[in-house]
């Protein structure tokens, strides 16, 4: 299932929503050059619209760029993960990220986050993040878990488990302390309806060959 440029476009713009609630291009070029965790979500964005839609001489020339950022920024998010619009960088230093997990829209991520996934077992797989969740720095998300629309992990958490909608978890191992959700955490969310509520790509990306 190819990916038009205009859905390229509104994805990216969606994601500097997130910093300052309005589209501004003086901003936009702004953090462009100087805002690393949007500088690094456009290079994803580019790199996952190159992959989805089979375009692999391109996607290997970006990619040495794309790569390049990754590791001036000590971060691994991999243009094969699928993510949804409006995806909030606080900052990118330490932050890994597997390939298989599927992110919603409208989630934040701080710094050194890690959705890891298992081999086997029957937590294999990668996390599966749903919309308007919050990971705050540290935060581990180990396997193949699902974490509720709308819920907040705590700083340094390590969570192996499925968590419901609006859950509060913190702690080693991570328990549900709480239903109030990530509300204040999340700022400026972009209106889902807006850029179309269909998750990107789903499953597309999975088949394309590089």
């Amino acid at each position: 299932m190819p990916m038009p440029l205009s859905r390229l476009k509104v994805l990216i713009l969606s994601d500097h929503y997130r910093y300052h609630g309005a589209f501004k291009p003086l901003h936009l070029l702004k953090d462009l050059w100087f805002n690393r965790g949007f500088k690094l979500t456009a290079a994803y964005r580019v790199a996952h619209f190159l992959y989805v839609n089979r375009y692999n001489v391109a996607l290997k020339l970006f990619n040495l760029y794309y790569f390049n950022l990754q590791t001036r920024f000590c971060c691994e998010l991999p243009y094969q993960t699928q993510i949804g619009p409006g995806l909030y960088f606080g900052h990118v230093f330490g932050t890994i990220i597997n390939a298989q997990c599927q992110l919603g829209a409208n989630v934040n991520l701080s710094h050194a986050v890690t959705l890891g996934s298992i081999a086997q077992g029957p937590r294999a797989g990668a996390p599966i993040i749903g919309d308007a969740v919050y990971l705050a720095p540290g935060a581990k998300l180990i396997g193949g878990i699902h974490i509720g629309s709308g819920t907040a992990i705590g700083a340094n958490a390590v969570v192996t488990k499925d968590t419901p909608k609006n859950a509060v978890a913190v702690g080693i191992p991570a328990q549900v302390l709480s239903l109030k959700g990530s509300g204040e955490y999340i700022r400026h969310p972009v209106e889902i309806d807006r850029v179309d509520s269909e998750r990107l790509t789903q499953n597309a990306a999975r088949d394309c060959p590089v």
